[in-house]
Formats: C-alpha cells, structure tokens, sequence
C-alpha cells in the first residue's frame, strides 16, 4: 500500500515542511563536529569512577 502527501489519518496531513531536513543529517551536522570530544568523555567518565572507588 503506498502513501500519498495528505493521505495519513493521523499527524501532519501536509507532509514534512520543505527545508525542515532529515533527522540524521540534522543530527550529524550538530554531533559530529564533536565526534571526537564525546567519545573521550565517554571513555573518561566511566573509568573516573572506577578509579574514584
């Protein structure tokens, strides 16, 4: 069964506004300048509270 703009009886009968993006280019556009700053953090943290024990 397909789908056409508008079809849907539920949430937004207009379809995604134009220019509004895709989830994941959005999301890797803000993250992954900072790829390499979270990953340290998430190798740090855990291993500062091993040592803080």
């Amino acid at each position: 069964m397909t789908f056409k703009k508008g079809d849907e009886w539920y949430g937004n009968t207009n379809g995604r506004p134009k220019g509004s993006g895709h989830r994941q280019r959005i999301f890797n556009e803000l993250i992954m300048p900072h790829k390499n700053t979270l990953i340290e953090k998430a190798i740090q943290w855990p291993l500062m509270a091993i040592l803080k024990c």
